[in-house]
């Protein structure tokens, strides 16, 4: 932008002290699009798994985590999340 003073006016981040929330649920939706753009390569299900524990643990060796995603992770169960609607 041009004018500073319009950028101060809608940007948060110069006000001290300020600080960016994130929930579970942004987390949530990056590992998805992750995952989509996994598929979007055309990557097996097995290797998209071991890219994103690498990526989100540092794991050459997926079988070495005591926690890890599986394929069961990305499945939604739709009519269960229309039911709490």
């Amino acid at each position: 932008m041009k004018c500073d003073q319009r950028f101060l006016k809608i940007c948060c981040f110069h006000i001290v002290g300020t600080c960016v929330r994130l929930t579970d649920k942004w987390l949530e939706l990056v590992i998805c699009a992750f995952m989509n753009m996994c598929t979007d390569l055309q990557l097996t299900s097995e290797a998209a798994l071991d890219l994103l524990h690498g990526v989100c643990f540092g794991a050459s060796n997926p079988d070495d985590l005591k926690v890890k995603f599986t394929h069961t992770d990305f499945i939604i169960n739709w009519k269960a999340d229309q039911e709490d609607r």
